[in-house]
């Protein structure tokens, strides 16, 4: 198994679209760190469902990646339909609430499965999906990282911050 080029990290998951997602949350100094941090985080949470959506993949000896097939393996599907339109996804319609750039995360999402050797193709909307899920899931954690600062009264977001709102979760 090769390790993913940082710079396709990088590339795929920039520092002003991280700053975007945090500002959200009225986070204002962010260490330098941090960013390394949900660049790890999202790497992670990809390959978990990758691997989720391979075990189903060769359950139903498929070849091809649909909509259906990952909304069955994330955690909340009716979390996610709440806020996302599947017709704009499946028409690829741009969707306004996504902070990565979508074709360097569809690169990226394609690395990784080159990466562990999972050999699928993906039908139109399935990337925006996968983007948008771990999109919700940093955002989930930066929300309960936000809490954690304010009671704590601190200024500053430090990966410790966000490793100890993981081990709360």
């Amino acid at each position: 198994m090769k390790k993913i080029p940082d710079y396709i990290l990088n590339t795929a998951l920039t520092k002003p679209s991280f700053l975007r997602m945090i500002k959200e949350f009225e986070i204002k100094n962010v260490s330098h760190l941090v960013y390394e941090e949900l660049r790890g985080i999202i790497k992670v949470e990809l390959e978990e469902l990758l691997y989720k959506i391979h075990i189903l993949l060769q359950y139903k000896k498929k070849k091809t990646i649909s909509i259906n097939d990952v909304m069955f393996v994330i955690d909340e599907p009716k979390v996610i339909l709440k806020e996302f339109n599947l017709e704009k996804c499946k028409k690829g319609e741009n969707i306004e609430c996504l902070y990565f750039q979508k074709t360097p995360f569809s690169d990226l999402i394609r690395l990784t499965m080159q990466d562990e050797n999972y050999n699928y193709r993906m039908n139109k909307g399935v990337s925006i999906l996968i983007q948008y899920y771990l999109e919700n899931c940093l955002k989930d954690i930066l929300k309960k990282t936000s809490i954690i600062l304010k009671n704590k009264n601190k200024k500053i977001l430090t990966p410790k911050d966000i490793i100890t709102t993981m081990n709360i979760i």
